[in-house]
């Protein structure tokens, strides 16, 4: 605003552009200086090339006149590209001229840099790009437009920031035909090109002679003399160095000394030289020439290109493949042009680039591609998001990717789903709260019932690994449902996941609620079928006791100390039985259950060859696989009386946080909060083909928030009642023993499992007495 005002009170228009201080050190041609700009209205960088004369009749000003002129018309992607120009006059009259164009570096600085940062082979393999880069715009020059450059030189060479060379300072460009005129610019104002840089017809004036002989015969002197200089890492400073050739790899020689021949008409055309020269045939510049014409390629050229890419991409130079390679293999991508495959070359080029760079260059393609709808590509992003997930901003990962990568989630191709699940510890720690529990937790709990068992198991994975990211609340409510209904699951890796969560999250869960709900549900899989399922039951059980154990001996240590006070004594171990359990030890992320699906298959078909278990994808009672034989007749009564008498409290307590559950939100999905409403309604369960779970018990409902409310003021009672004395062992009834020869006949082990249930669904209302278990036993 105060510039608009400015302008319109003083009358004087504001330059569009904003200068450096300083120009560039071995920037410039003749009269112009290059400086780094910026444009004011949106802040683009630039270059500005300025140039001050005393007049406007000045030959310096009308030369500048000149090249501005040409260069405006001029488009080539070997040409520097044309932005727009500026003049101002000062107060006497003196006219300061301003070029704009893209934002450019001086070649000889750029040489300087590159030559401390690669080898001698990579920096001459990177000379010779850049030398068939200017070679192209020369030929275009002389071949099709009859133009003579006449200042072709390491000065007129500008760098841009992707490392391409690209010819500037068209000062002294005309029609070759008119160079007989006495208006020829390179006959006019010939003066501003040093000696060095002319050839014989042009310093001696034999402007016929230039008239005779091709077009390309001027400019192919001054290519060989930016041979040499860039060879050489200096400006030339006279002709008798064009002798030194020590310093041009030998498959050069021939070729310099035939662009620098005596007469014009046997000097080596700019194009001869692009298709004949040895030295510019460098893998680089090939793979670089089909990447920027990937568009025209039929679909079998683009094949075998990108099916050698990756072997190509190690063999260029570092910075090229950055610089260069990069963004043009991101654009291949964005639009379209490039397979799924490239996405490995972008990210094996960009996983060197520093941080800033990566966002700046890598980020913002994966971010568009995630939009796709091509399921290669979705594959390709997946399998590499642990290589560029963590470098996505939080902001854009939670409202540009995960809305379409939860897509996944649902699609009907199970490898994808897998791929989305596994993708979730890498997203999950840059997501809202909000996001994970509206959408990314409803998302889980569908494929924790997944008709696939290897990602039912790795669910339960990933549910443990980003726990640190769940709030609190949502941990409470999700964790331990999610991980006991993973106990109940026919496949035996998935049974494992669920135990070994539940160890790794045991933080999350207070005393009471490992005595009651973890351990009495772990316990049968001590003699579950599968020996890893054991192995990790055992690992559960004695973890869980030990910490009970260390906590009651704490509280004892502490009564002693105190004295007895049965009114402190119940507070405090209400107090202790509501805190959490200590972090495992070892704890931290856990490896997926199943590496692959095609691992899950695999293990699913041994599984039913050895008879080890049912199949892995249907429904599993808790008791049916994992209970141990039946008992020999003559020793069942003494193994009912002795189970009886170690038996735990019939009641199988809720925690506190479970205190405001009601009836109504049983099935309501892992937890009951309306944040945490995980939507479980339309997930599939039972045994037919959805990969639900056994839905035989009637009180055993498809979501995750599956403790009854009835249960909770029962068992927050037995926790404070008086100390329990073991009860006495009580004999077989002849009734008791002809039942359990009845039972043996029957399946013995899903009845005693469904009457377990039913007890202890009765306890939890009220019902049941101190006696219940022992009475169960006797009738087993």
């Amino acid at each position: 605003m105060l510039s608009f005002l400015s302008e319109k009170l003083t009358g004087a228009k504001q330059f569009p552009y904003v200068l450096e201080d300083t120009p560039e050190e071995l920037g410039g041609w003749a009269h112009w200086n290059h400086f780094q700009g910026t444009k004011r209205e949106n802040s683009m960088p630039v270059s500005i090339f300025k140039m001050s004369g005393r007049s406007n009749t000045d030959a310096a000003v009308q030369a500048a006149r000149n090249g501005m002129k040409r260069l405006r018309t001029m488009r080539h992607p070997n040409v520097v590209r044309f932005v727009g120009t500026e003049e101002e006059e000062d107060k006497q009259g003196a006219p300061s001229l301003y070029l704009i164009t893209e934002k450019v570096r001086p070649l000889l600085s750029v040489l300087r840099e590159l030559r401390q940062k690669m080898s001698k082979e990579q920096c001459n393999e990177y000379i010779a790009m850049g030398l068939r880069e200017v070679t192209k715009a020369i030929a275009f020059l002389a071949n099709d437009c009859k133009l003579v450059h006449g200042n072709v030189r390491m000065s007129s060479i500008v760098v841009t920031e992707t490392l391409e060379w690209k010819l500037n300072a068209f000062d002294m460009l005309a029609e070759h035909q008119a160079a007989t005129t006495g208006e020829w610019p390179l006959r006019t104002w010939s003066w501003m090109s040093p000696g060095q840089y002319k050839p014989a017809e042009v310093g001696k004036g034999d402007w016929s002679a230039v008239v005779n002989g091709p077009p390309y015969a001027i400019d192919a002197w001054g290519l060989g003399c930016l041979v040499l200089e860039v060879f050489s890492g200096a400006p030339l400073d006279k002709m008798e160095d064009l002798r030194n050739m020590d310093v041009l790899p030998p498959n050069l020689t021939a070729d310099y000394q035939k662009l620098l021949s005596s007469a014009p008409n046997k000097r080596l055309s700019p194009q001869k030289f692009l298709d004949k020269a040895e030295f510019l045939k460098v893998k680089g510049a090939e793979l670089i020439e089909v990447l920027e014409n990937i568009n025209m390629k039929d679909s079998s050229e683009k094949d075998i290109f990108f099916r050698k890419l990756p072997q190509a991409v190690p063999t260029l130079p570092t910075l090229v493949a950055q610089r260069r390679v990069l963004p043009l293999l991101a654009n291949a991508l964005e639009y379209g042009s490039a397979p799924a495959s490239a996405l490995t070359s972008l990210l094996a080029i960009g996983k060197d680039l520093d941080s800033d760079e990566f966002v700046a260059k890598v980020v913002p393609c994966v971010v568009k591609l995630f939009a796709s709808t091509e399921r290669s590509i979705r594959i390709a992003l997946l399998n590499n998001i642990e290589s560029f997930g963590p470098a996505i901003p939080d902001g854009v990962m939670d409202e540009q990717v995960y809305p379409n990568l939860s897509n996944g989630f649902n699609d009907p191709t199970a490898h994808l789903r897998e791929l989305t699940l596994k993708s979730i510890v890498t997203v999950a720690p840059k997501l809202k709260q909000s996001t994970i529990n509206a959408s990314l937790l409803k998302h889980l709990a569908k494929l924790q019932v997944d008709e696939e068992p290897a990602i039912r198991a790795n669910t339960t994975i990933c549910l443990s690994n980003i726990a640190p990211n769940m709030s609190d609340a949502a941990c409470k409510r999700v964790l331990l449902n999610a991980f006991t209904r993973a106990l109940r699951d026919g496949f035996p890796p998935a049974r494992s996941a669920g135990l070994m969560a539940i160890v790794a999250t045991q933080q999350y869960y207070s005393s009471a609620e490992v005595a009651t709900r973890v351990l009495p549900v772990a316990s049968p899989l001590l003699v579950d079928t599968d020996a890893s399922v054991r192995v990790h039951a055992f690992s559960l059980v004695e973890n869980m006791t030990a910490a009970l154990k260390a906590q009651s001996d704490k509280l004892a240590a502490a009564a002693e100390m105190g004295g007895v006070d049965p009114t402190a004594a119940n507070a405090a171990i209400a107090a202790a039985n509501a805190s959490p359990m200590p972090k495992a030890k070892g704890g931290g992320v856990l490896s997926w259950a199943v590496g692959s699906l095609s691992a899950s298959m695999s293990k699913k078909e041994g599984a039913s060859g050895s008879g080890a278990s049912t199949s892995s994808a249907a429904p599993r009672a808790p008791a049916s696989s994992s209970a141990p034989a039946a008992p020999s007749r003559a020793s069942s009564g003494a193994a009912a009386a002795a189970a009886s008498s170690a038996a735990p409290p019939a009641a199988a307590a809720a925690p506190s946080e479970y205190s405001d559950t009601t009836a109504a939100d049983v099935g309501n999905g892992w937890g009951d909060d309306d944040e945490l409403d995980v939507g479980f309604d339309d997930a599939p369960s039972g045994g037919g083909g959805g990969g639900g779970f056994d839905n035989d018990d009637d009180d055993d409902d498809d979501g995750w928030d599956d403790e009854a409310a009835e249960r909770e003021a029962a068992a927050r009672a037995r926790l404070s009642a008086r100390p329990a004395s073991r009860p006495t062992p009580s004999q077989p009834s002849a009734a008791a023993s002809r039942g359990h020869v009845s039972l043996q006949k029957k399946a013995p082990m899903k009845l005693g499992a469904q009457k377990l249930g039913a007890t202890r669904r009765g306890a939890g209302a009220g019902a049941a007495k101190d006696d219940d278990w022992s009475k169960l036993l006797d009738e087993l």
